[in-house]
Formats: C-alpha cells, sequence, structure tokens
C-alpha cells in the first residue's frame, strides 16, 4: 500500500494536545521512540539538555517532561492526562532525572540526550525535537543513525559492526528477522514503528 503524506502532520502541523508541538508533541514521539527501542518501559530515564537552549526555559510550562515520561510509558498523546505522568511513572517503577548542563549542545535548541536503562541494557540517545511534532534521534550510544519516526526502523548492534539503522516505509519481513536473531554477531537488536 502507498504511503501518502497527512495534511495536518506532514503539511499543516499535527494534531496534538497543547501547549506547544515542539514542546509536547516532540517529546512525546520522542519518548515513544525510545519505548520502542529499550523494548519496553525502562527503569530509569535521565534526561539532559543545554543550559542556554531552548527547554531551559520552557520544559516545566509546556510541560515536556510529561511529554518524555507519557511517551516513554506508552500512554495515547491524544487522550493521556499528563498531570499523572510523575506518578504513573513511580507505579511503573520508573525513576526520573532531569539535568541542565553545558555539556549539551544549545544548537538545535530542543536537543536532549537521555539514558534510558533496564536490566538488560543501557542507551544513550541524542534526539531533537525540530518543531512542528517533527523529531529526529540522530545518535544511539555514540553511533551516528538517523532516524524521523515516519518510518520503520531496523537498528542492530553487532560485533564487528556497531550500531546500524535500516529504514523502511513498510513492517520487515519475519525472514529478515529470523536472519538477526540467528547471527551470533548480533549483541542486540529493535525494530520501531511509525510514531504519530
Amino acid at each position: 500500500m502507498k504511503a501518502y503524506p497527512s495534511i495536518f502532520n506532514d503539511v499543516l502541523s499535527p494534531v496534538t494536545p497543547g501547549p506547544s508541538s515542539s514542546n509536547t508533541c516532540g517529546p512525546f514521539r520522542i519518548g515513544k521512540l525510545l519505548r520502542q527501542l529499550l523494548g519496553g518501559t525502562p527503569a530509569g530515564m535521565k534526561i539532559e539538555m543545554a543550559e542556554k537552549g531552548g527547554y531551559s526555559q520552557t520544559f516545566y510550562g509546556m510541560h515536556s517532561d510529561k511529554a518524555f515520561i507519557g511517551g516513554i510509558l506508552g500512554k495515547d498523546l491524544h487522550s493521556y492526562q499528563f498531570n499523572r505522568a510523575y506518578d504513573d511513572a513511580q507505579k511503573e517503577g520508573m525513576t526520573v532525572e532531569v539535568e541542565f548542563n553545558d555539556s549539551v549542545s544549545s544548537i538545535p535548541t530542543e536537543l536532549s540526550i537521555i539514558t534510558i536503562e533496564n536490566s538488560r541494557r543501557r542507551l544513550c540517545i541524542s534526539a531533537a525535537s525540530l518543531g512542528g511534532g517533527e523529531i529526529f534521534i540522530d545518535r544511539i550510544n555514540g553511533a551516528a543513525v538517523a532516524i524521523d519516526g515516519k518510518r520503520y526502523y531496523l537498528i542492530v548492534e553487532t560485533n564487528d559492526q556497531g550500531i546500524t539503522c535500516r529504514p523502511s516505509t513498510r513492517p520487515f519481513d519475519q525472514s529478515l528477522i529470523d536472519e538477526v536473531e540467528q547471527d551470533p554477531r548480533v549483541n542486540w537488536y529493535s525494530i520501531t514503528n511509525p510514531v504519530y
């Protein structure tokens, strides 16, 4: 089936709860992708942002913190009650730490370095909310990737090649997934679906 641009998400802007598509929808979509990358709710999430970046003055007022939490808990963007975010994180056993510092670049302005972990793995991800609900993940554990959340992605870490990222407009065939699972060089892999 051919995919067509969405008049709302690709042309105008996403249909999203406010107060801001870049400060609410973007972080929520990033959170949903992080959940998929890790394979569930993390035990802990640390969000680092630039002290003089775009989030520094708006992060709490625009509910970016709650949007990150709601997304990584797998909630629905359009029906989730953001005021429950911290309580829900605590119920799921997830700790949340937020830090503004000088080690994170202030450009793009809504850049964040997010560390998530569970009993199986720890991921450090560089992600940015670009405005209008658009997002971009450009690093996973230091390896360059290009994930915009609009396609399917197969992310694989092997002993010899490090992390690779393969996009697709369609879900991946089970035969490819079986091949990845049987490859002895593979440390871990993850498949992400589009997030809107």
